[in-house]
């Protein structure tokens, strides 16, 4: 099974999203703003 997906639950600190999969897509998070 193949999955393209970012998921972030919550309003926490705390989620799982994959280097390549962000330099792939060319998402970048801003951790001070917390805006993707």
């Amino acid at each position: 099974m193949i999955v393209d997906a970012l998921i972030i639950e919550g309003n926490s600190a705390e989620f799982l999203v994959g280097e390549e999969w962000m330099l792939k897509k060319g998402v970048r998070i801003d951790f001070v703003s917390g805006e993707m």
